[in-house]
């Protein structure tokens, strides 16, 4: 079962009560970017509790603990203020919980900001008219994503030269591009957009290396669920 597997809170609900777990994280279960937070707290292997927010219909008393609205965003216990953007949550937690399966390296300042441009590289690539695709059948905007599919195959060839963009672990340009490659698949079903081993080798070998990695598994949902997703719009499908 996927962690945080719950509906979520609405305009008007009241604020769930306080959790007994260290953490809490405000996500949405198909948000690729909330995803990215629960796979770094999986990786991390931090214990942790989660609250879904309606994206259309947002409680009050959510924007009182982040003024933005957005998910997602980590709260722990002994911290006042809670933390958001996903890739700041994932820094965050690498960094305070390093010795855990580290993500970044800490001893080579230019190695650590080439991974951190090579994550908003293929993340701008490949939400380059996402999110209004999904919405509405666009052929241009599934041409834009298929070239910018092929043009991170092509960046695959040259970043990916071991079984993971981390080398032979997983690493943090793994987790932080992941989110919308688990969905691709429901995207080619949806949309029509090719992606396949035939014309993306390298990305599909290292997608079934990701989706058999263990803590991986903890945040993936079905293809069918995504696709269900995609075409109902409604956040508590398949609860």
């Amino acid at each position: 079962m996927v962690t945080g597997d719950s509906p979520g809170f609405s305009k008007g609900s009241q604020p769930p009560p306080e959790t007994n777990e260290p953490r809490r994280l405000y996500s949405m279960r198909f948000c690729p970017f909330s995803q990215r937070a629960r796979l770094a707290l999986n990786f991390k292997e931090l214990s942790y509790d989660v609250v879904n927010i309606d994206l259309r219909d947002k409680p009050d008393w959510y924007f009182a603990k982040n003024p933005l609205g957005k998910v997602p965003m980590l709260e722990e216990k002994g911290n006042d203020k809670g933390i958001f953007e996903s890739l700041i949550i994932a820094e965050y937690l690498d960094d305070n919980y390093h010795a855990k399966n580290p993500l970044l390296p800490t001893d080579n300042p230019l190695k650590r900001a080439q991974q951190k441009m090579l994550v908003e590289v293929i993340t701008s690539k490949i939400t380059d008219g996402w999110h209004a695709l999904m919405l509405n059948e666009d052929e241009e905007k599934k041409a834009v994503l298929g070239k910018n599919l092929d043009y991170i195959e092509e960046l695959a060839a040259k970043e990916l030269q071991k079984t993971f963009f981390g080398g032979e672990n997983v690493g943090f340009i793994d987790l932080m591009i992941w989110p919308w490659f688990e969905r691709l698949p429901a995207v080619e079903k949806f949309r029509g957009v090719p992606f396949n081993a035939e014309r993306h080798p390298k990305l599909t070998a290292w997608c079934a290396k990701m989706r058999d990695h263990p803590q991986i598994k903890t945040s993936i949902y079905p293809t069918e669920l995504h696709l269900q997703y995609f075409q109902t719009r409604n956040f508590n499908v398949g609860l």
